[in-house]
């Protein structure tokens, strides 16, 4: 563990707690049209934003389970192997027929389930190697860190390029 890890299941619930509000807060006053007609430059509007999070946060209870983390996230093994730009990539390609209503739908839904999986487990779950429920893997860090990486973290981390999104279109 580093220091900026969470150091208890109460730490991990609150910050995936505090992000999520912080989250909900940003994209529920935006209009549907804010949420899908402007894009970066990648192309990418807040509602493809908001289905990449959906998407990933489907490999929490997959890791935690010890299932194929690839599988999970609708990937072949190969893309999940090239990483994340690839992963994304591919992830993206498949998501944008999505309507907002379902990818609204499917991210309250798969948080709120992440959410009640992670309340459930034991404490000292939290702190176990990823090895430890992949075995397969190298990685030996503590699976805090994936958790904490793919829910509280991600929801912050696109939080300003969703912003970035809004504030660039000119209508």
């Amino acid at each position: 563990m580093n220091d900026s890890d969470p150091k208890s299941k109460a730490d991990v619930l609150g910050a995936i707690d505090s992000a999520w509000t912080t989250l909900v807060s940003f994209f529920e006053p935006l209009t549907g049209a804010q949420m899908t007609v402007p894009t970066d430059a990648a192309g990418w509007s807040v509602k493809d934003h908001l289905v990449h999070l959906a998407v990933w946060l489907q490999a929490v209870p997959a890791l935690v389970e010890g299932r194929s983390l690839a599988a999970a996230l609708g990937v072949s093994e190969e893309t999940y192997r090239e990483g994340f730009d690839a992963v994304n990539a591919e992830l993206h390609r498949q998501t944008q027929h999505i309507a907002l209503d379902d990818v609204l739908r499917r991210l309250r839904d798969t948080h709120a389930s992440t959410r009640d999986l992670l309340e459930k487990m034991d404490e000292q779950d939290f702190f176990k190697p990823f090895n430890h429920f992949q075995p397969a893997s190298t990685r030996t860090y503590p699976i805090v860190r994936w958790i904490i990486g793919d829910t509280a973290e991600h929801y912050l981390e696109h939080i300003p390029w969703m912003r970035a999104i809004i504030e660039s279109d000119p209508g």
